[in-house]
C-alpha cells in the first residue's frame, strides 16, 4: 500500500482555500507596506502618488433617482402547440408601466417554448414566444417599472413604443412561419 504524500501544489491550494474562506488577504508592494521609504523614512513614491489635490466647490445637486419599483405582468396566455403569442394575443402580449413610471427591467415566463425576444419599449415590455413543443404552455411578460421624479422624461412615446413592438412581433411571426 502506498502512502499519500502532500504535494507542493496541494499545499498552495489548501492555503489559498483557507485565505478565501476566512477573508484574509495579502498584497505585495515593491515598497514598504507602511507607505514610507525604508531608506529615507519619508513617504514612498506610491504613497505620494495617491494624494489628492485641492477640492473645488461642490456642484449643484443632481436629479433625484428612482423613487419606487413595481412589477407589472401581462395577462397570462395559453399557447397550444405550433401557436405563438402573435397568433393568440397580437395586441395584448405586453406589460405596460403606469403613467409616470418607466421600464428599467424585463422578465417573462415561457418554460419550454421558444422565446424570440422580450424587449423594453420605453413604457412597455413586449415579447414573442412560439410554442414549438407538443404540449400547451402558459406564457407572460413582465415590466419592472421605476417611478421617476416629475419632470423626468421617458425615452419614447407610448404610440412609438406600440408601433415598434408591433413591427418586431410581426417580423418574429414571419420568421417562424
Amino acid at each position: 500500500m502506498s502512502k499519500l504524500r502532500p504535494v507542493h501544489a496541494m499545499a498552495v491550494a489548501v492555503t489559498a482555500l483557507v485565505f478565501a474562506a476566512t477573508g484574509i488577504s495579502v498584497a505585495a508592494d515593491s515598497g514598504s507596506s507602511s507607505g514610507t521609504d525604508r531608506a529615507s523614512g519619508g513617504p514612498s513614491a506610491h504613497a505620494s502618488a495617491s494624494k489628492r489635490g485641492p477640492r473645488g466647490k461642490t456642484g449643484p445637486r443632481g436629479p433625484a433617482g428612482i423613487l419606487a419599483l413595481k412589477t407589472v405582468s401581462s395577462p397570462e396566455i395559453t399557447l397550444a402547440p405550433d401557436f405563438s403569442t402573435y397568433d393568440v394575443a397580437p395586441e395584448t402580449f405586453e406589460a405596460t408601466c403606469p403613467s409616470g413610471w418607466a421600464v428599467v427591467g424585463t422578465g417573462f415566463t415561457g418554460s419550454v417554448g421558444h422565446t424570440s425576444f422580450v424587449n423594453s419599449y420605453g413604457t412597455l415590455v413586449g415579447g414573442f414566444i412560439y410554442n414549438d413543443t407538443g404540449i400547451s404552455i402558459e406564457v407572460s411578460v413582465q415590466a419592472i417599472c421605476a417611478k421617476v421624479p416629475s419632470g423626468t422624461s421617458v425615452t419614447r412615446t407610448a404610440s412609438d413604443a406600440a408601433d415598434r413592438f408591433e413591427a418586431d412581433a410581426a417580423a418574429a411571426q414571419a420568421a417562424v412561419r
